[in-house]
């Protein structure tokens, strides 16, 4: 996120950034933002570190998943206090774990089937538009 803001920030102009991920040396971005303006970076982040990066360098939060505030305060392992494990294993850390290549169907269908629903409906916003909007009141 940090190397394409140096990028868009250049104004054409080289662009030399130290980075232990994305290292610059004199790279050119002579593209304009198209309409004056550059697309708006959303990031889907929960963890300290990334919502820290969001905050520095995104342009809008993106929750992938549904929290209330006081969940989002006890930090992860919702599964586990509905008694049930997650069904890709202690070490699943997210979406970024999930490598669609290497799951078949029958696989797919037999972790789904140990979801609770209490799970899912806690997970997702459901109902009503009104009764949507009283969800979300609640995490204001």
């Amino acid at each position: 996120m940090a190397t394409i803001r140096a990028l868009w920030n250049s104004g054409g102009e080289l662009v030399t950034r130290d980075s232990p991920f994305f290292p610059l040396r004199n790279a050119v971005f002579d593209l304009w933002p198209y309409r004056g303006k550059w697309p708006e970076i959303w990031i889907a982040s929960h963890g300290p570190r990334m919502l820290h990066a969001t905050g520095q360098y995104g342009d809008a939060w993106f929750p992938a998943a549904v929290f209330s505030p006081a969940e989002y305060a006890r930090g992860p392992g919702r599964c586990s206090r509905r008694g049930v494990a997650h069904p890709l294993g202690d070490d699943f850390t997210g979406s970024q774990d999930v490598i669609p290549q290497i799951l078949d169907e029958e696989s797919l269908l037999s972790y789904t089937s140990n979801v609770p629903l209490s799970l899912l409906k806690d997970a997702c916003l459901q109902g009503t538009p009104d009764e949507i909007v009283d969800q979300l009141a609640g995490m204001a």
